[in-house]
């Protein structure tokens, strides 16, 4: 089944939003991570849509989205989907998010800004907690690159050092969704990534709060132990961080079997324990 692609703010050249929707029922919110696009969440927006009407979005400056001119910081980029949300689902209608990597940090600018508009935030691998790191991850160099296949043997590469932990999930799709969503990411989101911001939000707004991550998660170099504590820290009761085995960082991607009924039942926490459809 595919989404239906929908362009908020369509009428103002550099202000349009491209959203990937499917499903009928409460509205969900997907957010991608640095250098992505809504494919982040290919593998997991069917099986969500058979419970929520779910938006998966390219953020500005990602994907098909317009480049946020002057408003490229996390905070801007909240600003934005909060006004393509009013378009699509009502200025003041509620919903859930779930966010992967630096999404946790956008989602963080959008709970500060609506706190009473979001039901719930579940997140995945995400950045912005404060999480002890030695820095950024290092990758190959790929721009320049003009032979295909070395091309796609850098990309294969880095995914493997950054985004998955299982060789055989370095398939030639996520090769080639990768290889998309770096062509047409504009907007860094190192700086921001390895800050506190989100940690900061959600110690100031008391949101509902749920998280799955993968064991071996490069971004979580200390292991999940280190986001356990942190969810404990911030919410008493919070649900127990859900940490996946043999699953690297894209852990919405690479084990998708496992993570889609899992991430649908911390969603229904959010609509008080039962099941949204």
């Amino acid at each position: 089944m595919q989404p239906q692609r929908v362009v908020t703010h369509e009428q103002s050249p550099g202000s349009r939003i491209v959203w990937h929707v499917l499903g009928e029922g409460p509205a969900l919110v997907l957010l991608h991570g640095g250098m992505g696009s809504w494919n982040h969440w290919i593998r997991n927006l069917e099986p969500l849509a058979a419970h929520y009407r779910t938006f998966a979005v390219d953020m500005p400056g990602y994907g098909d989205s317009d480049f946020p001119d002057g408003q490229d910081h996390p905070a801007g980029l909240a600003t934005r989907l909060l006004a393509g949300l009013d378009e699509l689902i009502g200025k003041n209608t509620p919903f859930r998010m779930a966010a992967f990597s630096f999404g946790g940090t956008v989602a963080a600018q959008m709970l500060r800004q609506a706190p009473s508009r979001i039901l719930g935030l579940v997140l995945a691998g995400s950045s912005g907690l404060g999480v002890i790191r030695p820095g950024r991850v290092p990758m190959e160099r790929w721009k320049g690159v003009d032979d295909p296949q070395a091309l796609a043997a850098i990309h294969r590469r880095n995914l493997g050092r950054l985004m998955l932990w299982r060789q055989d999930q370095i398939d030639d799709e996520a090769v080639a969704l990768h290889a998309s969503n770096l062509v047409r990411g504009r907007v860094s989101s190192v700086e921001h990534s390895l800050g506190d911001s989100l940690r900061q939000v959600l110690a100031e707004v008391p949101v509902p709060l749920a998280g799955i991550w993968g064991e071996h998660d490069v971004t979580t170099p200390n292991g999940t132990g280190e986001v356990a504590a942190i969810f404990h820290a911030l919410r008493g009761d919070a649900a127990p961080l859900i940490t996946l085995e043999g699953v690297g960082h894209w852990v919405q991607y690479e084990a998708a079997e496992r993570f889609n009924p899992l991430l649908i039942e911390q969603l229904a926490r959010f609509d008080g324990g039962a099941s949204a459809r």
